[in-house]
């Protein structure tokens, strides 16, 4: 067990070597407009933009399979949503005027968790929409150069 912990925290130490930036820049009380489509199992199921002062992204991902899964179909009086993690694939546009892609050079710093509330499908069988509270946990993206990184934070408010 002693040699367990030993090797866990020289892998955690070694990986935490490359998260010191340079610098930290925190934009905070942007817009988060996303599209979050039943999850098949097969990839992404998240799109939108995050936009603010400083601030215009594209972005794409995905969340668990298991969350608003639409495999088998959802039986009237399910309770679906709720909190869930996002894995950002893909991010593309400027920060602070300048360009970015998550091809090239802009990465992903954590897995941020999408906090929503949950609902449940009506048992009648008619139409409806739904709306429910949400935010974005701090959403971290790097860039770096040949000599510095930067850090972004991007704080999303939440929905009313």
């Amino acid at each position: 067990m002693k040699c367990l912990f030993r090797i866990v925290f020289t892998v955690l130490l070694l990986a935490s070597v490359n998260c010191f930036a340079d610098s930290v820049r925190t934009f905070k009380n942007l817009s988060a407009s996303l599209v979050i489509l039943a999850n098949g199992g097969s990839g992404d199921n998240i799109a939108g933009t995050i936009t603010g002062a400083g601030v215009n992204l594209n972005i794409e991902g995905g969340t668990p399979a298991d969350w608003f899964n639409n495999d088998v179909g959802f039986a009237p009086g399910s309770t679906l949503g709720g909190d869930t993690t996002i894995f950002l694939r893909n991010a593309t546009g400027t920060i602070l005027s300048k360009s970015y892609d998550s091809c090239c050079n802009l990465s992903f710093g954590n897995t941020p968790t999408f906090n929503a509330g949950s609902f449940t499908l009506p048992t009648d069988g008619q139409g409806f929409t739904v709306t429910v509270p949400s935010s974005i946990d701090v959403m971290v993206f790097v860039t770096c150069t040949d000599t510095s990184c930067t850090t972004f934070n991007l704080v999303t408010r939440p929905a009313r």
